[in-house]
């Protein structure tokens, strides 16, 4: 978003910015999810099972590398 000339004041608008970067929806919609789950197990101690944190690490992860991918583009260009 900085690359771009934004300022995020909130972790929703970061997660809407992965349209404007032409992201899928369904990777949207599950950085969405990982957003509200780190929400609650943050703010309200909710419990996120292992398998679930393996299973968003491994989806986090995937979204840096492309997001690193378009920066150096940008960077680049």
């Amino acid at each position: 978003m900085a690359v771009n000339g934004y300022k995020s004041y909130s972790h929703e608008a970061n997660i809407a910015y992965l349209r404007v970067l032409s992201f899928p929806e369904s990777v949207v919609v599950e950085a969405d999810k990982l957003r509200i789950k780190r929400h609650r197990s943050k703010y309200y101690g909710g419990k996120v099972p292992e398998e679930e944190g393996d299973k968003a690490i491994k989806t986090a992860e995937r979204i840096i590398r492309k997001l690193e991918n378009i920066l150096k583009e940008r960077l680049n260009n």
